[in-house]
């Protein structure tokens, strides 16, 4: 009896060795493969990581470069804004945002646009700490320069219920500012202009209905050198 077991087991045995051994064999065939879809896969997350990091050092790179452009146009002294710009119903271009000018006009203040709400600029309201930011309207007033030219100018932040009294100066004034070129369309909010609502400054919009060229000044306090806006 004990033989017979013994062969069975010899037997079972030599069956299942073809088995075995085919599996090895496929496994040898298959290590190839693997070892190099691992490799693909793991170059391939390096690649990736290397790009991602390329891009975020070129786009901090064009950051500091863009900071240092507005840091030297703001350091320069103001320029006489028709001398900068010499076709006003063309706008201004890009070369020219954050450039210091001076121009002379008298304000229409029946043609005043309040932009917003907008949230106190940094620094303007002293607040307890931790308390939100009060929000307040943007105060944009058409200015009929001398030679028949009309830019709008940014006068400044008011609080929500100082809008009624928002200073309105009268006779020929001179101011300095810096030009800008409005900002991109706000996907969650929209301006109405038959309300003469405005959320976001679109500049040919408030061009259009203040009847001004496409400039926009904002007003810098007297002696600012950072582009503060004037109160």
């Amino acid at each position: 009896m004990s033989r017979a077991l013994c062969r069975a087991a010899r037997l079972s045995r030599l069956c299942a060795a073809p088995a075995r051994g085919l599996s090895s064999a496929s496994a040898a065939a298959e290590s190839p493969r693997l070892r190099l879809a691992g490799r693909v896969l793991f170059t391939g997350m390096g690649g990736i990581t290397t790009g991602l990091t390329a891009w975020q050092l070129y786009k901090r790179g064009r950051k500091v470069e863009m900071i240092e452009e507005r840091s030297t146009r703001l350091a320069l002294a103001p320029r006489e804004l028709r001398e900068l710009v010499a076709d006003p119903a063309a706008g201004s271009s890009a070369a020219d945002e954050f450039a210091r000018v001076a121009c002379e006009g008298e304000f229409d203040h029946a043609r005043q646009i309040l932009l917003g709400p907008r949230s106190a600029p940094p620094g303007s309201v002293k607040q307890p700490a931790g308390a939100p930011a009060p929000s307040g309207w943007e105060v944009v007033t058409p200015l009929a320069c001398a030679d028949g030219t009309r830019v709008l100018v940014n006068r400044g932040w008011v609080p929500r219920d100082a809008a009624d009294a928002v200073e309105q100066p009268r006779g020929r004034v001179r101011l300095e500012g810096v030009l800008r070129q409005g900002e991109p369309r706000n996907r969650y909010a929209q301006n109405d202009a038959a309300a003469r609502r405005y959320i976001w400054l679109d500049l040919a919009a408030l061009a259009a209905e203040a009847g001004c060229a496409p400039l926009l000044v904002v007003a810098v306090a007297p002696g600012a050198e950072d582009g503060a806006a004037a109160a």
